[in-house]
């Protein structure tokens, strides 16, 4: 006899036997067409997907995805078989519409949903047809710009030429960037009149109208500060350009750029007043806010020329009303000891220029020498033509050892130094270059133990890499040559002398490792340098890259006849205070000798 419990279970198994069956009933039906789809069906679709057939180019795919409203109910589980079906029916114009900006005016698409699985989806097969052609230009620049060099160079670099393909995101950007460049040389109140594009969809050509009224160009006027912590005869140093000059936004840049790297204010607001505007002029108005007056650093310190340590700092960003600054460092690290003090006096002037005393000491110990230097100098700085100018009176007195060969001497000489930097974004730059040019003479009849004369010029260009390369990668080339004359050789310091080697320089090499050697076979330094970089690096996101390199060259007496290599790859990330390096170099010719890291913290040029 069967008990209640198993006719319980039996009643139980043969219910799920039935639910089962009727799933699978369900399921078999995987295709339907789409006319054939019931007004209501349970149970309720709960996901529509929406694919695209017949385009190659990824922009323009991505384009008319979002184009078709159908794809918003992709997720939409409470979305009706009515829903779908009507706005599969408006997904045809859509993609139409979507395609025209693209000069698209023939495609031909053929839509198909299908239903299967309790799933509807969404096929467009789309024939693009051919692109509509731009047969005729009428571009007029009216007004004062119409003899502007620099809006026309504009328009040949983004405007649209007749026989060439219509894109509709490139005539916006034509419209852009002229109006950008009417803005930029003052031309404040320029107004695009006449803006039109007629396609003829028979045959697929357009015609192209753009009509500028530029009206006249303003002036700068004068320069209002307020919020400064020092006068206004002080903060109009810093201003370029005269009342009265053309109007560019660059020279508005550059004074934000000056005021930035005078590194007194936190805060910097330029507005030209353009509602202020009176024959002509523009006024100038400048918001700043006082920096923070005194910056203390100290923490650890690491680098594979120097090693491990501590360092400590002290900015005093003005000492007084007249802007004097104070500078304090000292590094205490295995290779390295060393301290220094300057003190800056800004001058009134709008050539950036400024005095500045500097006194240091440096106890430094390399693969080749050993040295405790002293030194006092007097320099004057300004900026000429975006040039930095330096003219200084040096005078360094101490103990050295170089290659074994114990050394001691009082050197008083002038150096001059050029330097110049340009860059599309000095933190990382894709586009830029820096020139660095140093040159010093000492005499005996100048209380030097020596006559010599040393000069060095060192080169860097950066170059962003687009397409057929991955974008946002980069060329990297270094290049340094140096020349020295001296009538005592062993009179000089390390500094005076030249050598290779490092993260600087050669890398896969120590730190001063390369050079001419003395008759004990250790490096004694060069006469002469010669070394040269190349770097290519290739962008993983915004935050880090990878790079691979080659070094070549060395520091020799007479001619380059050991010139030396170096090879590897690295790791870089862009942090908060700048470009952090680790590279892992080999040298290639010292075979056997293990791989050395190389790290290095601060801007490319």
């Amino acid at each position: 006899m069967t008990s209640i419990p198993q006719l319980t279970l039996i009643a139980l198994l043969l219910s799920l036997a039935l639910a089962a069956s009727a799933q699978t009933s369900e399921s078999t039906n995987v295709k339907q067409d789409a006319s054939a789809i019931p007004a209501e069906q349970k149970p309720r679709v709960n996901r529509v997907f929406t694919r695209i057939t017949g385009i190659d180019d990824k922009a323009v795919r991505v384009a008319l995805l979002k184009a078709v409203e159908l794809r918003g109910l992709k997720r939409r589980a409470d979305a009706t078989d009515a829903q779908i079906k009507r706005l599969f029916q408006k997904a045809p114009r859509q993609l139409a519409t979507a395609l025209e900006p693209f000069g698209y005016y023939q495609a031909k698409i053929r839509p198909d949903l299908s239903f299967a699985d309790g799933k509807y989806n969404a096929v467009f097969d789309i024939a693009l047809g051919p692109q509509a052609k731009i047969v005729a230009v009428d571009y007029q620049m009216l007004g004062a710009a119409s003899t502007d060099e620099s809006v026309a160079k504009a328009w040949r670099k983004h405007g649209l030429q007749a026989d060439t393909l219509l894109s509709h995101p490139r005539y916006e950007l034509a419209k852009t960037e002229i109006q950008r460049a009417l803005v930029s040389r003052g031309y404040l109140d320029a107004e695009l009149i006449e803006h039109r594009v007629d396609v003829t969809r028979a045959n697929a050509t357009a015609a192209v109208k753009l009509h500028w009224q530029s009206g006249v160009r303003y002036q700068l006027g004068s320069v209002q500060f307020s919020g400064m912590q020092f006068s206004d005869a002080f903060m109009q140093r810093y201003v370029g350009f005269n009342a009265g000059d053309n109007y560019t936004q660059k020279r508005l840049l550059d004074l934000q750029q000056r005021l930035t790297d005078a590194d007194y204010f936190s805060l910097i607001d330029i507005e030209p007043n353009v509602e202020a505007a009176a024959n002509g002029m523009v006024p100038i108005t400048v918001e700043v806010a006082p920096a923070k007056r005194s910056i203390y650093t100290y923490g650890l310190s690491f680098g594979t020329d120097s090693g491990l340590g501590v360092r400590g700092g002290l900015e005093r960003r003005w000492v007084n009303h007249r802007g004097h600054k104070l500078r304090a460092a000292a590094e205490a690290s295995q290779r390295l000891n060393a301290a220094a003090l300057s003190y800056e006096l800004p001058l009134p002037d709008k050539n950036r220029s400024s005095y500045a005393l500097n006194l240091s000491y440096r106890d430094q110990e390399t693969e080749s020498s050993r040295a405790k230097i002293g030194k006092i100098g007097l320099a004057y700085t300004r900026e000429y033509k975006n040039w930095q100018q330096t003219l200084a009176l040096q005078a360094i007195r101490g103990d050295f050892d170089v290659g074994g060969e114990a050394g001691k001497s009082t050197l008083i000489y002038p150096e001059v130094i050029l330097y110049k930097r340009e860059a599309d974004d000095f933190l990382y730059p894709r586009e830029g270059y820096s020139i660095n040019l140093n040159a010093r003479a000492g005499s005996k009849a100048l209380a030097s133990d020596t006559n010599f004369a040393n000069a060095s010029l060192e080169l860097r260009y950066i170059h962003g890499l687009n397409k057929p390369f991955a974008e946002n990668d980069r060329l990297l080339l270094r290049g340094g040559v140096g020349a020295l004359y001296t009538d005592n050789f062993d009179k000089l310091p390390p500094d005076l002398r030249f050598f290779a080697g490092g993260d600087r320089s050669l890398r896969g090499y120590r730190y001063q490792a390369l050079g001419p050697r003395n008759a004990a076979g250790r490096v004694r330094g060069g006469r002469f340098l010669a070394v040269a970089s190349v770097e290519y690096e290739h962008a993983i996101n915004e935050s880090y890259a990878v790079a691979a390199f080659a070094d070549v060259g060395n520091a020799f007496d007479t001619q380059a006849n050991e010139i030396k290599q170096g090879v590897g790859f690295g790791l870089r990330w862009r942090s908060p205070v700048g470009v952090v390096r680790l590279d892992t170099a080999f040298a290639l010719d010292e075979p056997g000798k293990p791989a050395r890291l190389h790290l290095v913290i601060g801007p490319d040029l």
